[in-house]
């Protein structure tokens, strides 16, 4: 259930709400970036991360999102979250740092990201319907309406999907 669920959230965050498409090559975006321009981190990440102008390297996307996010880009850290819980490593410390990082895309007033938390809260460990309820409701008010049809389901059913 927990992929199932995450994985309609993440692809339905993908569809609506797409890095923006840029004129700059790898190249320029890479330069930009080192400059600290975090949108440029962000996209050259997406590039990465679908291999688009670029080979696909996941490990150059893990990175680029990182940075992005260290540099304050709400999109760049719920991008970096999403490759965290899924990542290798420990499951429950992913998951963990996972949830902070969408917390801080949500925070950024990132409508994926509120979406992403509020899956997260939905998911065993957590089990958190509430909470659940109100990042869809979050996320449904910064135009996220995937999210709004979450929310609803909850309300209307009080259970997980």
């Amino acid at each position: 259930m927990r992929s199932r669920t995450l994985s309609c959230v993440v692809l339905s965050a993908m569809i609506m709400f797409p890095a923006a498409v840029k004129s700059e090559t790898p190249l320029e975006l890479q330069m930009l970036c080192q400059k600290g321009n975090a949108q440029s981190c962000n996209e050259l990440g997406v590039q990465y991360l679908w291999g688009t102008g670029v080979p696909e390297s996941e490990e150059m996307a893990f990175n680029l999102f990182e940075a992005a996010c260290k540099k304050g880009l709400a999109e760049g850290c719920t991008r970096f979250a999403r490759l965290v819980e899924y990542g290798e490593g420990d499951e429950e410390e992913n998951f963990t740092k996972a949830l902070g990082l969408y917390a801080r895309g949500c925070a950024g007033q990132y409508a994926p990201g509120c979406a992403d938390l509020a899956a997260t809260f939905e998911l065993e460990p957590l089990n958190d319907l509430q909470s659940a309820l109100h990042f869809f409701k979050l996320a449904c008010d910064l135009g996220a309406s995937y999210a709004c049809e979450e929310a609803s389901r909850i309300a209307a059913t009080g259970t997980a999907d």
